[in-house]
């Protein structure tokens, strides 16, 4: 039922409804173009803070704040309506929302069918990048562990302890030697 179907049945329900007569303040249309107003200013104002926070930012976001002043410009003057969007595509609202159950049932469908499929016999290691035989652990990957299991267990040699160390700070604490 459309908003007008909707009027008339109330028109023939309730009957004719007085209307006001003289100065009773401002029009609802009054009203609107004011909101509106207020929130266009409000708006216009939000970009131009963003325009500044970005040129604040440095010289890579010059164009950015740029284009942020150039729409603020043409929000103030009029420039840019509610109209002007209704020739975009839809950007993925409830009326969209068949066409993605749609694509995600194929792309459901398209996973399965590849999880099917038998892997290559070869393949590259995610950790490495190397190749390896599917089913097999990555032989450079399994070297990698062992040689950083050996070298764990050695015990590291504190330096002190070495028969190499010695205690002289200066040439002149050296022993001395005979010719």
């Amino acid at each position: 039922m459309s908003a007008r179907d909707e009027l008339a049945a109330a028109v023939a329900e309730l009957g004719a409804l007085p209307m006001p007569t003289g100065d009773t303040g401002p029009t609802p249309m009054a009203d609107r173009e004011q909101i509106r107003a207020e929130l266009t200013a409000e708006f216009v104002a939000w970009l131009v803070k963003r325009a500044r926070e970005h040129r604040a930012k440095g010289p890579q976001y010059a164009k950015q704040a740029d284009v942020i002043g150039m729409l603020a410009s043409k929000v103030s003057r009029g420039a840019v309506r509610p109209n002007n969007l209704l020739s975009l595509p839809p950007q993925g609202g409830p009326e969209d929302v068949p066409a993605l159950r749609a694509k995600v049932d194929r792309l459901r469908a398209r996973v399965a069918e590849l999880e099917a499929l038998k892997p290559a016999r070869f393949q590259d290691c995610q950790a490495c990048g190397t190749g390896y035989e599917y089913g097999k652990p990555c032989s450079f990957c399994e070297f990698k562990k062992r040689i950083a299991a050996e070298i764990a267990k050695a015990q590291a040699e504190d330096p002190h302890d070495s028969p190499l160390h010695h205690t002289y700070a200066e040439g002149r604490d050296l022993p001395e030697v005979a010719p």
